[in-house]
């Protein structure tokens, strides 16, 4: 538990030191907000799935078809309404498949994680000590963007400078680490697939509570921070309670979902 909670604390640090103040100052509003969602995903995420799916999608048809109407001189509000029902058919009768690239996408970016934190986050010290040294890895760390119309977009800019030229320095230490990431992303992503087509029901289950439970997790995390509160020292002293504590968010979110999903059971698969 405290060797997350160290990468943790170093990913929050980079992220910290290349974005601008104005982005970082939205932490406790997004806290917040993660919470919230977080909350939301636990409870009702596998029950209105495919619902929200279908609206998603209802809703890009609906902004293409507005678009392809005003181009072709169709009717725009005709043309919304097609393409809102065809792809919302689409996201409909596709169900499994889309919970199956979700869930793909999801087991992906933990096995990503997982890769990153054995084999990336190790030599993130070392890098730093190396961008010191280095004038215009200088100019990066210590950038403070002045008044413009692209503070957010040139802050962006900077962290995008300095993760490619981490990758290359981790190309450089680790030569296996490309091979492993995809190899560990790709097969995650399958694993994840199949789940979903052959699962669908517990696929969302279980993957909406483990996302919604991160997103509580950082949120409360964040927040903590932001309250004068130590959460790294606090997880380092207590990491038994720590992992409790998201265990229990991780087991109470499953059994409120199999409870009100239990009647869509026979539906779904």
């Amino acid at each position: 538990m405290n060797e997350y909670a160290n990468y943790a604390s170093k990913l929050f640090e980079v992220f910290r030191q290349h974005l601008p103040s104005e982005v970082m100052a939205t932490q406790f509003p997004a806290a917040i907000v993660a919470i919230v969602i977080g909350v939301g995903v636990c409870v009702l995420g596998a029950k209105l799935a495919r619902w929200l799916i279908t609206i998603i999608f209802a809703s890009a048809g609906m902004v293409c078809g507005l678009g392809l109407g005003k181009a072709l001189g169709f009717s725009s509000p005709i043309s919304a309404l097609g393409g809102g029902l065809a792809l919302g058919g689409v996201g409909f009768s596709l169900y499994r498949f889309w919970v199956g690239l979700m869930a793909g996408a999801f087991l992906s970016a933990v096995a990503l994680g997982i890769v990153s934190s054995q084999l990336a986050f190790p030599h993130l010290s070392e890098f730093d000590e190396l961008q010191r040294s280095s004038h215009s890895a200088e100019e990066v760390r210590d950038f403070q963007p002045g008044p413009s119309d692209n503070v957010l977009e040139s802050g962006w800019d900077k962290l995008e400078a300095y993760g490619k030229r981490f990758w290359d320095y981790l190309n450089q230490q680790e030569s296996s680490i490309r091979l492993q990431t995809v190899g560990w992303g790709v097969g995650a992503g399958l694993v994840g697939m199949l789940m979903g087509l052959l699962l669908s029901r517990i696929t969302l289950i279980v993957f909406t509570a483990a996302f919604g439970t991160i997103l509580i997790s950082g949120g409360i995390y964040v927040l903590g921070n932001r309250m004068g509160m130590d959460m790294l020292q606090a997880t380092r002293e207590r990491p038994a309670m720590s992992g409790l504590a998201i265990l229990s968010f991780f087991i109470v979110s499953i059994a409120l979902q199999t409870a009100l999903t239990r009647k869509e059971a026979p539906a779904s698969e």
